[in-house]
């Protein structure tokens, strides 16, 4: 059964571009992790706001478009 991974580094290993991320975009990620599973699932959306705050989300949001266009690029 394909089960969804919510592991970013490893999404990343499985798509097969693991070794195209550099130190920063794979620490990020890994980062980042905990952040979707956060946001994703219902019981957790609340609690979210406590461990981040709006300068961090701000942050957090620019890296994670960065890591948007390099993906889109590397498709492309």
């Amino acid at each position: 059964e394909n089960l969804p991974i919510h592991n970013l580094n490893r999404l990343a290993q499985v798509a097969g571009i693991e070794n195209d991320l550099d130190a920063e975009q794979f620490k990020f990620l890994a980062e980042l992790t905990p952040y979707c599973i956060e946001a994703r699932y219902g019981d957790y959306r609340e609690s979210l706001s406590e461990i981040i705050n709006e300068q961090r989300a701000r942050e957090v949001y620019a890296k994670t478009k960065e890591i948007f266009k390099w993906l889109y690029q590397k498709i492309d």
